[in-house]
Formats: C-alpha cells, sequence, structure tokens
C-alpha cells in the first residue's frame, strides 16, 4: 500500500494535464479478485472478478486520455480487502472513487437492467453522477434503469469521498453473458463511466471553502457558485444554515451542543441542481463566551511574606465551560497560573485591582491584604464528592454546621500563612429522607 501511495504522489508530480479531467484523481476499483473471491460466476464459466478488471483497464485508458490521474485498487487478479480499497482512495483525498461490478439474479434469468448505488450518507456530487451514470448505461449497454440510490454495502457506507458502485448489466441474463465475452462490449462499459464523469465535471459543481479548523456559535462556509439550499451537521447534530447572498452559507450551532471537537458535515445544492463536494472535516467548536465565573480565596488574605489569593475562573457560553484562557492582570505586583488556579501573591502592597479580559467581557475586582492571622479554607463536600459550600477557618475550635448534615468539630495548627483543605459532610437521618414521601404497607388484619 505505501508503495502505491508513493507512486500516486510521484504520477502527480509529474503527470502533465492535456484534457477535461486535468489533475482529477480518480480511484477506479475493479471488483471482487483473487482464488476465492470471483464474484459472480455464470453457468458457462463467466467470472465477474475477471470482466471488472478488463472494463476498469479500459476505463483507466479513456480517463487518462482526458488528463486524470487513474489509481487502481489492483491491476491483476489478487485479493484486495474492502477496507483497502476505501482506504486508498480515501487517503488520496479522491475526487471520485468508481466502484465496477457486474450483478447477478438467480431467480429471473430474462430480466437484465442495471443498478447505481452512491454512498449511503452522501449529500454531495455521487448523487448527481448516479442518476447521470444510469442513463449513460441505457445509452451504451442498452439496460433500462433499475435502482439509483444510497448503497448498504460496505465501500458506500464507509467512503469518505464522493463515489458509485454501478452495476450496468446481469450477467445471469444468458444474452448478455455473450455480449460480455465480447471485449469491445466491455469497452462500451467503460465508455459509459467516462462519459458520464465528464458530464458531470463540464457542470458547475459548488466548491465550499470554511476557512479554520475552529468555528463559533456562528460560522460563515462560502461557496463558489450560487445556491438553493444547502445542510450541515456536527455529529449527528443538525446546524441552522441559511444562504446569504446566494453565495454564502451562515451556520448557526444550537445551544445545548457543549464545546469540543466534532465532526462537521456541510452540503450545497446549485440554484441548478447539482450537489458539492461536501466539507467534511474534524472542527474545534469554541463559542465565544457570554459569562464568566470568578472565585477569590480567602476574602481577605493576610498582609504578611507568604501570603496569596487562590483564583478561579470559568469562561463560559450558555452555561457550557470553555477551553478559552482568560486575560488576568493586576494594576501593581504579580498573577502567577497555578495548578488549580491563579495565584496573586503579598508584594507589600494592602490592596491591589485584578482585571479579568475576555472577548469583550470585563470584570475589575479589588482584593485586600490585612493583618497577620493565618487562614485556612475549607471546601465542604457530601459523601458524592458534591460541593456544599466553603468556609474559613482562623485557628481554634470551630463547628461545621449544615442543615442535613452531621456536625463536626474542626481544629488544625495552621503553619502557613494561606491553605486549603477539603472536608466531607455525612447525611444525617433527616437530611436522607428530606423531600422523599416514604409509605408504610400493614398486613390486612390490622
Amino acid at each position: 500500500m505505501r508503495k502505491l501511495l508513493l507512486s500516486v504522489v510521484l504520477s502527480l508530480a509529474i503527470l502533465a494535464f492535456s484534457g477535461r479531467l486535468d489533475g482529477k484523481i480518480i480511484v477506479v476499483d475493479p471488483g471482487h479478485g483473487g482464488p476465492n473471491d470471483r464474484g459472480a460466476v455464470t453457468e458457462n464459466g463467466l467470472e465477474e472478478a475477471v470482466i471488472n478488471l478488463k472494463v476498469a483497464f479500459y476505463l483507466r485508458e479513456l480517463l487518462e486520455e482526458e488528463g486524470a490521474v487513474v489509481v487502481m485498487t489492483r491491476t491483476s487478479d489478487v485479493p484486495v480487502s474492502l477496507k483497502d480499497r476505501v482506504e486508498l482512495a480515501n487517503r488520496l483525498n479522491a475526487d471520485l472513487f468508481l466502484c465496477l461490478h457486474h450483478n447477478y439474479m438467480e431467480t429471473n434469468r430474462k430480466a437484465d437492467f442495471s443498478i447505481v448505488y452512491f454512498p449511503s450518507r452522501a449529500m454531495d456530487y455521487s448523487i448527481n453522477l448516479a442518476h447521470i451514470l444510469s442513463e449513460e448505461f441505457e445509452k451504451y449497454v442498452g439496460t433500462k434503469p433499475g435502482d439509483v440510490g444510497p448503497g448498504d454495502v460496505y465501500v458506500m457506507r464507509n467512503i469518505r469521498v464522493p463515489g458509485i458502485l454501478g452495476e450496468p448489466c446481469l450477467m445471469s441474463n444468458p444474452e448478455r453473458e455473450k455480449w460480455l465475452r465480447e471485449d469491445e462490449n466491455l469497452r462500451l462499459e467503460a465508455e459509459a463511466y467516462k462519459d458520464a464523469v465528464l458530464k458531470l465535471f463540464s457542470q458547475d459543481i459548488p466548491h465550499l471553502f470554511l476557512d479554520s479548523d475552529t468555528i463559533g456559535k456562528t460560522f460563515r462556509v462560502v461557496s463558489d457558485v450560487p445556491l438553493k439550499s444547502a445542510g450541515a451537521f456536527l455529529d449527528v447534530k443538525p446546524l441552522e444554515v441559511e444562504i446569504s447572498g446566494s453565495t454564502e452559507l451562515i451556520l448557526k450551532v444550537p445551544d445545548d451542543v457543549p464545546p469540543g471537537r466534532y465532526e462537521l458535515y456541510v452540503y450545497a445544492v446549485s440554484k441548478d441542481g447539482v450537489y458539492s463536494r461536501s466539507i467534511r472535516k474534524t472542527v474545534k467548536y469554541s463559542p465565544s463566551p457570554n459569562e464568566v465565573k470568578m472565585e477569590i480565596f480567602p476574602k481577605i488574605a493576610p498582609a504578611v511574606a507568604g501570603s496569596y489569593f487562590l483564583v478561579k475562573v470559568e469562561v463560559l457560553h450558555s452555561g457550557q465551560v470553555l477551553d478559552t484562557e482568560p486575560g488576568l492582570s493586576l494594576d501593581k505586583g504579580f498573577i502567577a497560573q497555578a495548578e488549580d488556579g491563579y495565584v496573586v501573591p503579598y508584594m507589600g502592597y494592602d490592596e491591589v485591582v485584578l482585571k479579568l479580559k475576555v472577548d469583550g467581557i470585563e470584570k475589575e475586582v479589588k482584593l485586600h491584604f490585612e493583618g497577620k492571622e493565618s487562614v485556612r479554607v475549607i471546601f465542604l463536600r457530601d459523601e458524592d464528592g458534591n460541593p456544599l459550600g466553603v468556609v474559613e477557618y482562623r485557628g481554634g475550635k470551630m463547628e461545621i454546621s449544615k442543615e442535613g448534615y452531621q456536625t463536626i468539630h474542626y481544629e488544625a495548627n495552621l503553619t502557613e500563612p494561606v491553605s486549603f483543605d477539603v472536608v466531607i459532610l455525612k447525611k444525617t437521618l433527616e437530611g436522607i429522607f428530606k423531600g422523599k414521601t416514604i409509605g408504610i404497607a400493614f398486613p390486612p388484619e390490622l
């Protein structure tokens, strides 16, 4: 596989383009192959794996004459896994994946029709190509169109580039079998694929542009041709899409989507009904903050060497915590980032002004250093780790009491100007049953 990819890269570097498909990367995939995968086999021994490969060679020749860069998933009668076929096209980010097959119907030997599938989750120009190819099969092969639609087979489920799977006719039809034994007819099938590809790329296909891998609550995608419709998803979450000025998409992320990394999928359809090549990429969703929560501990810190304030900041959008770093500064002294927040140490000033600025949100808080008494900040938690509040301890014996929880007596030796602790409170029986309805069942005889 690595050697194949290297040869593709070299081909791209030296290719002299000279046709209507200049620079298009097209992966041609002759279905089946190898001793254990012959595909359909007629009673007279005509094997699908063989004719698929013959058609593929003719098609490669025709497409290269038009300037396309053609990569085949196999060039001999060898097995190639479905996974490798798909991964090749995905790694190359091919403009098209053409999967070549021939159908077989055991129950009706007189039947003869074509089938064309596009990827099962596709909203791209695969759809246009599938319908064009169905018409070309009727023209070149003589088969009436059968199904044209999403294909629930491995390659169509897992391909991430535009592509189709073509079944131009039924090998099980005795007359069609004779037809398929003539190489000139296999070339006609290749002509059908080639003409369909040329017709597709002769249209004004919308090209969509997103200028960043990070998106906000509202972001833009631009097209190079006028659009009549569009759609978008973050993973499976649909986005609100508005077409502005015919070539610009305004996309809005729903409020219930938390910040994070998602697969973005955007497609559009031109005024002429031609689908775009979809944008399909991993993006970081980082909406602009509309709220900042700032907690400062302790309330007043001692004015002694080694004293400090701990500042905890959360930047949020609609209640969701963002990974945006806040801009913090002091009017004097300095601020340092710590593992659990930011530290403002005592630098001989009784009062400093802490300033916060992030994406248009600004706050100012005065911090006071006063006295020489040490202080310990105690975070209260229940047995499940849920926060119950904060108290400050300045020495001696202290009773910590909270409704619904057992009272505890706290005493500690303070050796530092500012320190921190976590205390777990256990629920009382009253706290356990608070707000609950208790039913008592009596025996019938009572």
